[in-house]
């Protein structure tokens, strides 16, 4: 039997402590492969259940490996087999440092094409700070967290403050394409600038989540921030329907 055949057989069978003492018998050649194998191969193939266990017990061996496990959760997702309220999945996200989560949350937020989706991610790896939960929102240029951004800064107690300080991150995303980083100011951190995979985020939709929180919180448009999309009072009450909202994303306001 194969290092392969033999490493599917440990994980099949749970039998975690074989496994590590497998992984850590092998080459580094070979460990990188085996590797890549569990992350694109094995773990996919799992059901929701095994698939949270046996992540768990591979992000314990070694975070650095195979915390980015956690994005075969895209193929579970396909099948329809994507759990978040297994005990198995709850299991998984508590035994995370705060760090992990945030990294998680990176990966798994690009992948929620649906609000409920991303609010049960959220739920199952929770941030104790609501600003680390900002950035991250504001970091993954999709139209669920330009949405959970917003309903976010809704319920902060500072959320004005903070719904200010975010149009202005936003208007240096029209603006400030020279630059390879810029300042988070949820966070005060640096943030990579934009990728071409993100360029739509931060331009047209960046304007127009800039325009989004002027309307709501009364905010004056920060100086060169590109907001041309104007906002009357009557809708910003169906700004927290995720509808309406994406509408006012897209800068196509239907008619009422």
């Amino acid at each position: 039997m194969t290092w392969h055949e033999q490493m599917r057989k440990w994980v099949g069978e749970g039998q975690w402590k074989a496994l590590a003492n497998l992984l850590n018998g092998l080459s580094n050649t070979d460990f990188r492969r085996a590797e890549k194998e569990l992350k694109t191969e094995v773990l996919p193939a799992l059901a929701a259940p095994a698939f949270w266990t046996a992540w768990q017990q591979l992000v314990a061996y070694s975070p650095q490996a195979f915390l980015s496990g956690i994005l075969a959760a895209k193929t579970l997702m396909e099948r329809g087999e994507w759990d978040t309220a297994c005990p198995q999945a709850q299991a998984a996200a508590q035994a995370l440092t705060q760090p992990q989560c945030v990294k998680v949350l990176r990966m798994l937020l690009p992948l929620m094409t649906q609000v409920d989706g991303a609010q049960a991610v959220f739920s199952l790896f929770p941030l104790d700070d609501e600003r680390e939960q900002l950035a991250v929102l504001l970091r993954t240029p999709t139209d669920v967290s330009a949405f959970l951004t917003f309903q976010l800064l809704s319920q902060m107690p500072d959320g004005r403050t903070l719904a200010a300080r975010t149009a202005q991150w936003l208007a240096r995303q029209t603006t400030d394409h020279a630059t390879s980083h810029t300042t988070s100011y949820a966070t005060g951190r640096a943030t990579p600038h934009a990728t071409p995979q993100t360029a739509d985020c931060t331009t047209d939709r960046a304007a127009n989540l800039c325009a989004i929180l002027c309307a709501a919180f009364s905010l004056t448009p920060p100086a060169g921030s590109g907001v041309w999309l104007k906002i009357e009072p009557y809708e910003l009450d169906k700004l927290h329907t995720y509808a309406y909202f994406r509408h006012v994303l897209d800068g196509k306001k239907p008619k009422v």
